[in-house]
């Protein structure tokens, strides 16, 4: 992997390294996620600060980080933190799962011919389908109405469902964050981790969240990152002196 269209070196100050990036201010979890996103498996590749800001923007916080949240906070507001029942599915619904299957399919294939960065993709693809999911189904205009709450109740169990089982499959990636979304936010024991070794078996969603389950509290996984600190943070690791790299004021998250 290139740096900024160069060469990493320690000895010129160009590149971030592993003390670099403890002091960056940015969460392990991102730079773990971006080198995995970026990793050169079949050509090389390069860090750029403009793609790195762009990734951890629009693919974990736009995207991964906002489908989870938006499925949680819905059980959340709207069913007293409880998953509501799931019966009575429609086309959509289905044709969601039988997608979202397809891609837990090709997720368990890409990692066991250890193309990482594919099945991160895969993960990503899901998170993608289950925005695209929320959006045209609208539980947050169906759940106003008595005559199709229950509707609205469909719509945010699946979506909850997907959400606790992208935890499950971050989990080799992004270990803590996986944890935080199925344990801490989902309220699902530690012992649901035993249930990857069976989705290589059945490459299919698990219901890890039953009806009438209480989940945690939903929090937001990921934070912006500014490109104003970006492009400071870029300056600073473009060559120079070890003494100028000094940390930045924001610390990392938890």
């Amino acid at each position: 992997m290139n740096y900024e269209g160069t060469k990493f070196s320690k000895s010129r100050g160009i590149g971030v390294f592993g003390d670099d990036a403890m002091k960056s201010g940015i969460h392990s979890n991102v730079w773990r996620f971006y080198l995995l996103y970026r990793r050169p498996e079949t050509q090389d590749s390069a860090f750029v600060w403009d793609d790195f800001v762009l990734v951890n923007n629009c693919e974990l916080l736009n995207n991964l980080g906002n489908f989870v949240n938006r499925a949680l906070v819905f059980v959340s507001r709207f069913f007293d933190g409880k998953i509501p029942s799931m019966e009575d599915l429609q086309s959509n619904d289905v044709e969601f799962l039988a997608q979202v299957n397809h891609l837990i399919e090709s997720y368990i294939s890409h990692l066991e011919a250890c193309r990482l960065r594919e099945g991160l993709r895969d993960v990503l693809a899901i998170a993608r389908l289950g925005n695209g999911y929320l959006q045209a189904s609208q539980p947050w205009v169906t759940v106003k109405s008595e005559e199709t709450k229950s509707r609205a109740g469909v719509v945010v169990g699946v979506a909850a469902n997907v959400a606790c089982v992208l935890g499950l499959l971050l989990y080799p990636y992004m270990p803590s964050i996986g944890q935080q979304i199925w344990h801490e936010q989902c309220n699902v024991p530690m012992t649901a981790l035993s249930l990857l070794p069976l989705l290589r078996q059945d490459c299919r969603l698990p219901q890890l969240l039953a009806r009438g389950h209480t989940i945690g509290k939903p929090t937001p996984l990921f934070c912006k990152i500014d490109t104003i600190e970006a492009s400071r943070l870029s300056k600073l690791f473009s060559g120079g002196r070890s003494e100028d790299r000094k940390s930045p004021l924001n610390e990392p998250g938890d």
